[in-house]
């Protein structure tokens, strides 16, 4: 399976076969390993006056590879999100796009004008009236954002009489 998604990675891949593919791709080279090979024999080379060479080069074997595995670690991880479907932009529905921009742009929702209760309810009469208005049409007509206009058509808030 590896060879043929090797042979054809223009072809559409299904996630999980484009997580084994990247993966394979990124770590079927070995950089990281020949570097710390070629490190390890140098440093063999140059401990000469230790009675027991083969000791110091296993031990800086041991401290070298966590670090490495650390690293194949941490790129096996960013391939992983990099290739998960939700943290993938260009999948995501459009619901899920807009709350993205949204947090992005504002950290939090503060519209520069706000209606009254009645004008929210005179939105929510002429949206049962008109249904084929869009928010940006609703918006116009009460100068406010499409996104306010959403958020009041989709709040169900009644205050109490008091």
């Amino acid at each position: 399976m590896i060879k043929q998604l090797l042979i054809s990675p223009s072809c559409k891949i299904l996630p999980t076969n484009r997580f084994i593919y990247n993966w394979y791709s990124c770590y079927s080279t070995n950089k990281p390993r020949k570097s710390i090979e070629s490190n390890q024999k140098k440093s063999t080379t140059t401990t000469t006056f230790t009675p027991t060479p083969t000791s110091t080069s296993t031990s800086s074997s041991q401290s070298q590879s966590p670090t490495t595995d650390q690293i194949l670690f941490e790129q096996f991880q960013k391939s992983v999100i990099k290739n998960d479907i939700k943290h993938n932009p260009n999948n995501q529905p459009f619901w899920m796009k807009r709350n993205r921009t949204i947090k992005s742009k504002h950290s939090h929702w503060n519209p520069t004008k706000k209606l009254s209760r009645s004008e929210m309810n005179k939105l929510r009469e002429l949206k049962q009236y008109f249904p084929h208005f869009t928010t940006a049409d609703l918006g116009k007509i009460f100068h406010i954002s499409p996104e306010s206009v959403r958020r009041i058509l989709k709040s169900k808030y009644i205050p109490d009489d008091d």
